[in-house]
């Protein structure tokens, strides 16, 4: 058998080898995927990796009855579930955190979060069926709460808590409101898929554990939420903040309203770096060792662990040549013109609403006419009560008009109270008008639409009529004696006379009614296609077609960088790696000569660096993080996620790069060495600049000085001197601020609860808690102090020039000050709105709540076995 078994493989020599390279080609992959973790492989890479196996010796077991591919599936399905199987026990059974109580494997916890999704699954089902609100639930199903939950049970049993029915039962009336009935709490259970005596003993664990919270969590005052707004609270932090006496809300409220300015001279701490002298070897070491495990800013907020750095090498092109390339002709733009009218609407032009009338017409609104502001600025007339703006305006016939004026002369204004609100509507000429006055039947007959609904104003709640000029236009003097005419006792001429002239005519501006209105708005208006519009569309076309073209070269370069990729990747001695680096830039370099394109190689860079690069800030195609987070982006365990020349694609938001690339170097992070000649360099900088503060210090307390011998003069005191005190240095310059608080909201986005922020002062940047603590706690109206920015790298000397309410004035503006204060709203509607107030006391309260849970997981000795962002992924 054993003869006949090693005769056919050295016949099918060729065929075998195929098989096995196969093989080995799958299992180099998907070991190198799944081999990548800690402890026991995930269930679905053991199927794969037994699967694999079995297919193989299942393979060759087939293959001499020339059966190999029917073996090898069905060693494939019967290994990818053997595997299945037994790694998932595996990983079930290995345990994700030890504590003192016991350790937990992944299996527990999910026990444990089901019990707890089951039982808020009940309270949310009892909560709709009797209205009352949404429950915030038992707590979260996160890893470290289920932990601290089964650990608070235990100290719950050593403190002798025991839950009986009977609180069992008092909670179900109380999350019911007493309203529950026997069906809703059938329908609950069923709903949560819990039995009676299973939800009771789940209830008895879940309430002996928040007794015990109760009992040892840290003291606040905790927001109760009313039942309407228990819905918003799902995914909001609970509102826990410290009881706060009368004087800390006066002082909250002192910080967030008192205002006050100041005088101040900046002494940088730069200045005074050349003063200070060389360190010696072991101060050297002594501030290295200080500061070695922290991030470099700057000199004045030092560090000298090494962040992550990458270098890339990219291919890009020049947009201005790609665009020269396209020549629209003239058809493409009048298509693109045709395709994208809506782009090149002409502008509306304001064109003026007056009706145009035929020739030696005119309207009360005629530019001869005068304005509003002219009419206010002559001598005012006082309206009168006999008649009112909203009165009904009457109009004679065009044909009287005219002997209306030479019968009747200009009277005086005393004589004419009646004329003012008749103006006053002709000057609102777009208006529409009623034809009936007081005592009359109206001249038309038929009222408009907007006569019909619009009731007419009482003369007691009339507006007063605008004045009058001392002048009059004809077309005033007509209105004037067509009302004069009015008052007087119609002639029988007259009123046989109005009935026959024409709806029409009686008023010189026609207005349309509601049902002749335009049903569609009309076909807005194009620009016209001359020169200059042909040439805007010639710049679009070659825009866009500049692009698509510059895409298309970059999707051909990447195509190219492919296979010098993965040439690169199976290789696997260092030295011949380093060799076809060289190899593969070279490549590189003539493609990008031979296409019309750049190559560009980076250097080391950190995030920051990178980001403010073009590079940096492109995005691959449907991911949401630049290029400067995907390369340096690790796993679990340190290890880069991009590995080195792997290519990408990736093109601005703006359409105004793109770029084929790949990483070439990958620095992790790392603590660095003094040895090193660029720390050394960096760590030396740093340790004068921080010799040089008290330099400044020692400076800026001098010219406080001064100005208090000179009666608090700041101004006198700098004058003439420098931030060094040398002759020759630029002169110092006072700065003037406007008021300011100690704390504001920001106003950056008004909808939102922000909470409230140390105040940006202007001219005075990057101020601290210890500086506004000076300015308007240990200093008083006209004092003198020193205080340096949040970094100390700077120090000002400055005065409190004003502070509100600071001025003797016997207490009033104090007393005022506090019965705002009492009238002040200290607690908002949480969850929709939260008081400055809360926030305030809110942050001490949290410092509290996170240094509890620290102290409890090293109590009770909780240590994770998997990483933080393992256990997310898991959720």
């Amino acid at each position: 058998m054993s003869s006949t078994f090693f005769a056919s493989i050295r016949r099918n020599q060729r065929q075998w080898m195929v098989v096995l390279t196969v093989l080995a080609m799958i299992s180099f992959l998907f070991l190198d995927y799944v081999g990548r973790g800690t402890g026991p492989m995930s269930p679905v890479g053991g199927a794969i990796l037994i699967g694999i196996l079995c297919a193989a010796g299942m393979c060759v077991v087939g293959y001499p009855r020339q059966k190999a591919t029917e073996f090898g599936l069905g060693g494939l399905l019967v290994g990818a579930l053997v595997g299945f199987i037994g790694f998932a026990a595996m990983a079930q059974s290995k345990p994700v955190v030890r504590t003192a109580i016991g350790s937990f494997t992944r299996y527990d916890l999910e026990q444990l979060a089901q019990n707890r999704m089951r039982a808020n699954q009940f309270l949310y089902a009892v909560a709709r069926r009797v209205q009352s609100g949404m429950p915030s639930g038992f707590g979260g199903i996160d890893d470290p709460s289920l932990v601290q939950y089964k650990i608070l049970l235990t100290d719950a049993q050593k403190m002798g808590i025991r839950i009986s029915d009977e609180g069992v039962n008092d909670f179900l009336k109380e999350i019911g409101n007493n309203r529950m009935t026997q069906q809703d709490f059938r329908e609950s259970l069923r709903e949560a898929r819990l039995g009676e005596s299973e939800l009771f003993d789940i209830l008895k664990e879940e309430l002996a554990a928040r007794l015990a919270v109760k009992l040892t969590y840290p003291p606040a005052t905790v927001v109760q939420v009313r039942p309407e707004f228990a819905q918003y609270t799902q995914t909001r932090e609970p509102l826990r903040y410290m009881e706060q006496t009368p004087e800390q809300l006066w002082d909250a409220y002192q910080k967030m309203n008192l205002k006050q300015s100041l005088q101040a001279v900046a002494i940088p701490v730069q200045d005074f770096v050349s003063e200070t002298a060389q360190p010696s070897d072991a101060e050297l070491a002594l501030f290295f060792e200080k500061y070695k495990t922290n991030r470099w800013i700057d000199e004045a907020r030092p560090g000298f662990l090494q962040m992550p750095k990458v270098q890339l090498a990219y291919l890009t092109a020049d947009f201005e040549e790609f665009e020269k390339r396209v020549n629209p002709t003239d058809e493409e733009v009048k298509e693109y013109f045709e395709r994208n009218k809506d782009r090149y609407r002409a502008p509306e032009t304001k064109e003026s609403t007056a009706p145009k009338l035929p020739e030696g017409e005119s309207t009360s609104s005629d530019a001869s006419a005068p304005s509003s502001e002219e009419l206010k600025s002559e001598q005012p007339v006082a309206p009168t009560e006999e008649k009112s703006e909203a009165e009904p305006v009457k109009e004679e016939p065009k044909a009287e008009e005219p002997k209306a004026e030479e019968s009747q002369p200009e009277a005086p204004q005393s004589e004419q109270p009646e004329a003012q609100p008749e103006e006053k509507k002709e000057i609102d000429a777009t208006e529409p008008k009623s034809e009936s006055s007081c005592g009359e039947e109206p001249t038309n007959p038929e009222p408009t639409a907007k006569d019909e609904v619009v009731p007419e104003t009482p003369a007691a709640e009339a507006a007063p009529a605008e004045p009058v000029a001392a002048e009059k236009t004809d077309e005033v003097k007509e209105r004037e004696a067509a009302t004069a005419s009015e008052t007087a006792p119609a002639s029988p001429e007259a009123t046989t006379e109005k009935p026959e002239q024409p709806a029409a005519e009686s008023s010189e501006i026609e207005v349309p009614k509601l049902s002749e209105s335009p049903e569609s708005l009309p076909t807005p208006k194009l620009r016209e296609l001359d020169d200059e519009l042909k040439l805007e569309i010639r710049e679009a076309i070659a825009r866009e077609r500049a692009f698509d073209l510059i895409a298309t070269a970059l999707d051909a370069a990447y195509e190219f960088m492919v296979p010098l990729g993965l040439d690169y990747d199976t290789t696997t001695d260092l030295t011949e790696k380093a060799e076809k680096a060289k190899t593969i830039a070279e490549k590189l370099k003539k493609y990008a000569e031979q296409h019309n394109l750049q190559y560009v190689e980076t250097p080391e860079w950190e995030y920051e660096q990178l980001l403010a690069e073009p590079i940096g800030m492109a995005f691959e195609s449907q991911k949401r993080s630049p290029v400067a987070s995907d390369v340096l982006m690790r796993g679990d365990n340190g290890e880069s996620r991009m590995p080195l020349y792997s290519p990408r694609r990736a093109d601005l938001r703006t359409r105004r790069g793109s770029f084929a690339y790949w990483k070439i170097n990958d620095l992790p992070a790392r603590v660095t060495e003094l040895k090193e000649e660029a720390v050394h360099e960096r760590v030396v900088r740093a340790w004068k600049f921080d010799q040089a503060r008290t330099l400044a210090e020692k400076r800026a307390k001098a010219l406080a000085e001064i100005a208090k011998t000179e009666g608090n003069n700041l101004a006198s005191a700098v004058s003439g001197e420098s931030a060094t005190g040398q002759k020759g240095d630029p002169a110092l310059s006072l700065i003037e601020t406007p008021e300011f608080t100690w704390l504001s909201r920001p106003q950056s986005l008004p909808s939102a609860q922000q909470e409230p922020t140390l105040t940006d002062i202007p001219l005075i940047p990057e101020v601290d808690g210890n500086f506004m603590k000076t300015v308007f706690e240990e200093l008083k109206v006209g004092e003198v102090g020193v205080a340096p920015n949040a970094n100390r790298s700077i120090y000002y000397v400055f005065k409190v020039k004003d502070r509100e309410n600071a001025i003797e004035d016997g207490g009033v503006a104090e007393q005022e000050r506090r019965k705002q204060f009492l009238a002040e709203r200290f607690t908002g509607l949480y969850p929709i709105i939260k008081s400055p107030y809360e926030s305030l006391a809110q942050g001490p309260q949290r410092v509290i709540d996170q240094s509890w849970v620290r102290n409890f997981e090293s109590r009770n000795e909780v240590e994770w076995t998997e990483s933080e962002a393992t256990r997310r992924s898991r959720r």
